[in-house]
């Protein structure tokens, strides 16, 4: 179920990692269990134990060489420099899918679909805030004065965290109630309607017509009892609030990335050992910007998001300013490439407008 990166996700990333990572951790061995709702704050601290353990090791016998953790939503994945060049590489192919087409649209996901990700995307960041908070240890002499301010911002990103964990607790039964094979054919039925209606997919590549589909909507509705008033209510509402928890996840995402760059403008760049971690955190920022910057197209602005979408900007343009004081006569081209990375990371905003009223007619079923 949580198998695959929680941003960047592709079989072929998921095959590199398993067969050349320098050290591993899945979820289930550092959380003692397959779900991120049953991770107290006991079950974290052991986490970032067993996180610490492997990076002070990895540290401690690779010095002043870069090493990365990788954290999907299956686990933790450590790379030394050379396979980490790899791994940007083969990262480049769904980042740019990412940038020029955003994510697959909302209303084409079923509420089961959507709670996948949204705890895929929370076992990532239970592991990530935790790790964070590891690799802030290593740089507290870097950091000086700034290091108690960085950790505190840190710290922040750690309990509004634990806030989505308590969040999934309390919607746990509609969860359940999403889950129902009759609920799942439903939706799916009702989301091939509207692809169907929008010339997204054709009769043809279906295999049955969209009357054929209909009459299945109304066999499904009878036998799930989801022609009554009260089961559409709660199935509505169940969507609603696993969306809304899914884009609170997703902007978490996008601000810890935005914060650890940040923290590298501070010091004028990543310290040896740590580059390769600011590209992994530059990667995440690009991606996950692309994601918020889709949904808030399609679904509609957010307070978070347009504040995760202006923290990223200006961690994008703390982040060029060290590297533009070390090139000599060269500000000229560090302004045009800034522009041109700016105005990529707003591609996906220019996505087709058309998305948001069919989720808004799915809503209105």
């Amino acid at each position: 179920m949580f198998d695959k990166p929680a941003v960047l996700c592709s079989e072929k990333i998921v095959s590199f990692l398993n067969d050349n990572f320098l050290e591993k951790a899945l979820f289930t061995e550092l959380a003692e269990t397959e779900f991120p709702w049953e991770v107290d704050y006991p079950k974290f601290q052991r986490i970032r134990e067993k996180l610490f353990h492997i990076e002070n090791a990895l540290r401690t016998q690779f010095p002043q060489r870069e090493i990365a953790c990788v954290i999907t939503g299956s686990g933790a994945f450590w790379l030394m420099e050379e396979t980490l060049a790899e791994y940007f590489r083969l990262a480049q192919e769904p980042l740019q899918t990412l940038r020029s087409t955003g994510p697959l649209d909302a209303w084409k996901l079923t509420t089961v679909e959507v709670a996948v990700t949204h705890l895929s995307n929370l076992r990532q960041l239970l592991m990530a805030v935790a790790h964070d908070m590891i690799l802030l240890q290593f740089l507290q002499e870097s950091l000086g004065n700034n290091h108690l301010i960085v950790m505190r911002q840190f710290e922040n990103c750690e309990k509004y965290v634990r806030l989505l964990i308590d969040e999934i607790v309390r919607h746990s039964s509609d969860i359940v109630h999403a889950s129902s094979e009759e609920t799942i054919l439903l939706e799916r039925c009702r989301i091939t309607q509207q692809m169907l209606e929008m010339d997204e997919v054709s009769e043809e590549e279906l295999g049955y017509t969209l009357e054929e589909l209909k009459r299945v909507e109304k066999v499904l509705e009878k036998r799930g009892g989801a022609d009554r008033p009260a089961f559409r209510r709660r199935a509505q509402a169940a969507y609603n609030k696993m969306l809304a928890s899914l884009r609170d996840s997703e902007n978490a995402q996008l601000n810890r990335t935005s914060k650890w760059l940040m923290a590298f403008s501070l010091l004028g760049g990543a310290p040896v050992g740590f580059r390769g971690h600011a590209e992994l955190c530059e990667l995440e920022r690009t991606g996950m910007r692309s994601i918020i910057a889709s949904r808030e197209l399609e679904l509609g602005e957010t307070a978070k998001g347009q504040e995760a979408l202006k923290e990223a900007d200006e961690a994008k343009t703390a982040t060029a300013r060290p590297m533009e004081e070390e090139i000599v006569n060269d500000q000229v081209e560090s302004s045009e490439e800034s522009s041109e990375i700016s105005a990529s990371d707003a591609e996906p905003r220019k996505l087709h407008k058309r998305h948001r009223m069919a989720f808004m007619s799915r809503r209105g079923r």
